[in-house]
């Protein structure tokens, strides 16, 4: 089983790279959310600005298959439209788009948005010296952004001590492929977010900080900030709680010694009642601070209350999460998603027993709780439009399942605590067949993630081509 956990990085390597060149190739051009929008963003950073409204899309329309490319597909023009037809590169300010930035340039080096469309931008670049066509130009955005993706994952898993399966799925799921396989800064993001995660799991593993591992840990928060969707900084708080976490267990001697002294009980419970009422004062002042902006405390609590427990915005959707990034448009079917998190479950719970702190778990939990809420928070001024003046007032919109594809890898500190009873274990436990039965059983699960991610991403692929070549033309 050694051997096989060994080789898993290979494995996700060949695999992930087959199926974004899939996607690459297969999926639509300006098929992403926004992908219009990112694909001006990265190719004006390399110097190739180019009109993308002559193929239907501008900033009244998020999605390109819902302009001109569905009646380039379903009039049999699509190759000649977007391969053979040559780009207009011209300087930014001549435009059609709104690309964000200041004085309508691209955004500057110094931001995120900046590196997050790098990559896809020097792909683009390089098909755009090959031939001058935006399906060219897309193409190899895709190809190369996802190439070193998809590798930079491979290596994370190479080093990870625990869990490689469980980042084995979640980073061949069709949202994490199909993010690599775009322009989108999503694909960056999720890297990033890897990176924290798999350097958490690994000093909870140890059990200790190396000088190496606050080297790590300061390198990690500058890239997070540049590299990195802003609502993955949360998951940096999860090193204060590795770090208190094993402080605890390494004084756990001395704290029993203390246990057998007299008077201990009244002076810890005095203690806990004291820091326990400091929690609640700076929780209390806190959500005043960070609530005063979106209406205040109670408006603010409502809220959630509310978009926690009643589908006010159908189009946050669930499926966004790990099967599809546009439910209207990819229309994936909703018994999938729900392979995807019984699968999530069954392989997070299938990983062995290695977190000895509960505080580290506890923490863990906390950490993704907080994460989820924060994102919300970040987002409650966010107005789409087009919905009921009551609805406007009640619904936090634009949440998106993405945002939160890669924080339950976090999830396997809290699962994998050794004083938790719950987890997936084999039924055979007796005599010579312990071993061969859990192998068999690793075996299983190591092919069933391949299967499902083959078979999802290649769906994704298809069902997305056939609502393209659906849609009525007006």
């Amino acid at each position: 089983m050694k051997n096989r956990k060994e080789k898993l990085h290979k494995l996700y390597l060949i695999v992930g790279l087959l199926l974004t060149m899939m996607l690459s190739v297969g999926m639509p051009i300006f098929s992403s959310p926004d992908e219009y929008w990112h694909y001006s963003i990265a190719t004006s950073e390399v110097g190739l600005p180019n009109d993308t409204s002559v193929y239907g899309n501008n900033p009244g329309n998020s999605f390109g298959i819902a302009g001109t490319e569905k009646y380039a597909y379903q009039t049999g023009r699509y190759y000649d439209a977007y391969f053979v037809t040559k780009v207009d590169v011209h300087p930014i300010s001549a435009a059609s788009f709104a690309i964000r930035g200041k004085g309508g340039e691209y955004p500057p080096i110094s931001s995120s948005q900046f590196w997050t469309h790098l990559l896809p931008g020097i792909g683009a670049w390089i098909g755009y010296h090959i031939y001058p066509s935006v399906g060219v130009m897309f193409v190899f955005g895709r190809l190369f952004a996802s190439s070193i993706l998809v590798i930079a994952l491979s290596l994370i898993i190479k080093y990870l001590r625990r869990g490689k399966l469980l980042f084995m799925l979640i980073f061949l799921s069709p949202v994490a492929l199909q993010q690599f396989a775009s322009f989108s800064y999503d694909g960056l993001s999720f890297l990033v977010a890897a990176l924290i995660i798999a350097t958490a799991i690994n000093i909870a593993d140890r059990m200790t900080f190396r000088w190496q591992d606050f080297l790590k840990i300061g390198i990690l928060t500058v890239v997070t900030y540049f590299g990195a969707k802003q609502n993955f900084l949360e998951l940096l708080l999860i090193f204060p709680v590795l770090f208190v976490g094993i402080s605890v267990y390494k004084n756990r001697e001395k704290t029993e010694e203390l246990r057998k002294k007299r008077g201990y009980r009244y002076f810890a419970r005095k203690n806990i009642i004291y820091l326990s009422l400091f929690a609640v004062v700076i929780t209390v002042l806190m959500m005043f601070i960070l609530f005063a902006g979106s209406g205040g405390v109670i408006t603010t609590l409502e809220r959630y209350l509310t978009n926690f427990t009643y589908n006010l915005y159908p189009a946050t959707s669930i499926d966004t999460m790990f099967v599809q990034t546009i439910p209207g448009v990819n229309n994936i079917p909703e018994w999938l998603t729900w392979v995807w998190f019984a699968a999530l479950l069954v392989i997070g719970l299938s990983e062995e027993k290695f977190v000895r702190s509960q505080i580290i778990s506890w923490g863990a939990l906390i950490v993704v709780i907080f994460q989820v809420l924060a994102v919300y928070q970040g987002i409650t001024g966010y107005i789409w439009g087009r919905i009921t003046p009551q609805v406007q007032m009640e619904a936090i919109q634009g949440v998106q399942g993405r945002y939160f594809t890669p924080v339950p890898a976090l999830l396997l500190l809290f699962a994998a605590n050794n004083r938790f009873n719950l987890g997936v274990v084999s039924f055979v436990q007796k005599g010579s067949y312990k071993l061969t039965s859990k192998l068999k059983s690793y075996r299983t699960l190591m092919l069933s993630v391949i299967g499902l991610a083959v078979f999802s991403n290649i769906l994704l692929i298809v069902d997305t081509l056939r609502t393209v070549t659906q849609l009525p033309i007006n």
